[in-house]
């Protein structure tokens, strides 16, 4: 072969190891960064059901805290102000529970589906919610027929359900941050043992 063919084979086989270098560092770099497109994406998406878990779950206390001073306020009253036990203000704690109990057990099943954990943390204190109601609701019976000496010793139940609701609540925003931490703010082994 003569200098010329040679010069132009190995400067074809420079261009085609060139070409093939860049076609494989471009490829590289692409499945780079769609791999951290996904990794950002699925952040996202995990901080975004953890906001709305979060956005559920003030509801929902809200929504507790409503008929736990509710319950609060009447029997206060029993205990406290008999004569401030009024067909009217029984008929407002009963509209209050039947407005807020529905929706309460509707964000109950919400937060089933978003955060198991979050949920085991609140269902009991919706449990206890409907049975300190329950007791309330037939107190409030005897008050309408003016005894409202069993409504007075509901006093006790419903205060200790507004203290409970504070740690129950704090359960359960814990379980969701707990759970939805993405990794870049997880500590790691190394900070573990420092």
């Amino acid at each position: 072969m003569s200098g010329g063919v040679l010069t132009l084979v190995a400067a074809l086989g420079t261009g085609l190891i060139g070409l093939v270098a860049g076609l494989l560092g471009g490829w590289q770099a692409g499945s780079q960064r769609a791999r951290a497109f996904a990794e950002d994406w699925a952040r996202a998406r995990q901080d975004q059901a953890a906001k709305e878990t979060v956005e559920l779950i003030q509801t929902m206390a809200t929504k507790l805290a409503r008929v736990s001073h509710a319950m609060w306020w009447l029997t206060w009253r029993a205990a406290k102000d008999e004569a401030r036990v009024t067909e009217e203000a029984l008929d407002r704690f009963e509209y209050e529970l039947h407005e807020l109990i529905p929706e309460i057990v509707g964000a109950q099943a919400a937060l089933r589906a978003m955060s198991p954990g979050a949920a085991d943390e609140v269902d009991p204190a919706v449990d206890r919610l409907h049975m300190v109601c329950g007791a309330i609701s037939e107190a409030s019976v005897s008050a309408r027929k003016g005894d409202r000496s069993a409504l007075a010793e509901r006093f006790v139940d419903a205060l200790a359900f507004k203290i409970e609701l504070k740690d129950v609540m704090k359960g359960a925003s814990g379980k969701v941050l707990s759970n939805y931490r993405h990794p870049a703010t997880r500590p790691t082994g190394k900070d573990l043992a420092a």
